[in-house]
């Protein structure tokens, strides 16, 4: 017989799935995706035109479906191929086989709004409450540094993602995104985290100044910028040893460089900054949400 799979042919497809490692599954099953419905509602302030008609998507299900864009680097058509394509898709957005796809233009749609809004970076905070709820706090100090993106294609810098990542769980705590234009040093304070308990702070010599050195000691903090020679002034061999042992904490916001590179890493479709503000925000986001499942999964999961 032929025919549309039945509810125990789902079933049985869904526990092969699992079985065969779904890398979806920790994301479904580990992540409090309702608490993102709040800060979702109160930025798109929907409202009921009583026009009839279809109703929307569901707003944290066009959320994750954001995610899974940022997690395999998918334009609009893409995604919605996928979700009709991919049953692990399927199974992590909660639809059903001969359910409703939100389209491409949908995506797009509300993608912008989250966009116009300026919502990620509010989604990224309320999910940072949730790191600390479970005893995830930003600690051990923090590592400053910053990667250039690729705009519409081109081969230049379009922008840059600064991040603050703590040196005890490699967890992103702040962000910011600017032009590539923008020094590294210039971002320093807008990432800064007085929440880390830690007084020590890390960063490339891009960040040393006389004036910040100074600011950092007045409020209490350990530089452990890298110091940075001058013209006609070579680092002496005790200043490259230190910034040799400074290189070794530094590395690990390597590490979440190089997790994100993974998800497409210095490509991002965006034309304009607050399209790339919202574009490189969820790829912070992602990377929080694995890297929090990692952090959390049970050893003998």
């Amino acid at each position: 017989m032929s025919g549309q799979p039945g509810f125990f042919d789902i079933q049985d497809r869904y526990e092969a799935l699992s079985r065969a490692g779904d890398p979806l599954e920790g994301l479904r099953t580990m992540i409090p995706w309702e608490s993102f419905r709040k800060p979702l509602k109160k930025t798109l302030q929907r409202k009921d035109n009583g026009l009839g008609g279809r109703p929307p998507f569901d707003d944290v299900l066009m959320f994750k479906v954001l995610v899974l864009q940022a997690l395999y680097n998918l334009s609009d058509d893409q995604s919605e191929y996928q979700i009709r394509d991919r049953l692990s898709f399927m199974r992590f957005l909660g639809l059903e086989m001969d359910g409703r796809v939100p389209d491409a233009k949908t995506i797009w749609l509300f993608r912008e709004r989250l966009a116009q809004a300026g919502a990620v970076e509010k989604l990224f905070a309320r999910f940072d409450r949730h790191l600390e709820e479970h005893g995830l706090m930003a600690s051990g100090g923090q590592i400053i540094d910053a990667r250039w993106t690729v705009k519409n294609e081109q081969n230049f810098y379009g922008y840059k993602n600064h991040i603050n990542t703590d040196k005890t769980h490699k967890l992103i705590r702040r962000y910011h995104v600017s032009e590539a234009s923008l020094h590294d040093s210039n971002a320093f304070d807008e990432v800064f985290d007085e929440k880390n308990t830690s007084k020590d702070a890390w960063a490339d010599a891009a960040y040393r100044t006389k004036e910040r050195e100074a600011a950092l000691k007045e409020r209490g903090y350990r530089s452990h910028i890298h110091y940075k020679g001058a013209r006609g002034h070579p680092l002496s061999e005790a200043k490259q040893a230190i910034n040799t042992r400074r290189s070794k904490i530094r590395a690990r916001v390597e590490h979440v460089f190089g997790r994100q590179a993974q998800m497409g890493g210095k490509f991002v479709r965006s034309i304009g900054i607050v399209r790339a503000e919202a574009n490189i925000g969820l790829k912070n986001i992602v990377y929080n949400l694995q890297r929090f499942i990692f952090l959390t999964k049970p050893a003998s999961a």
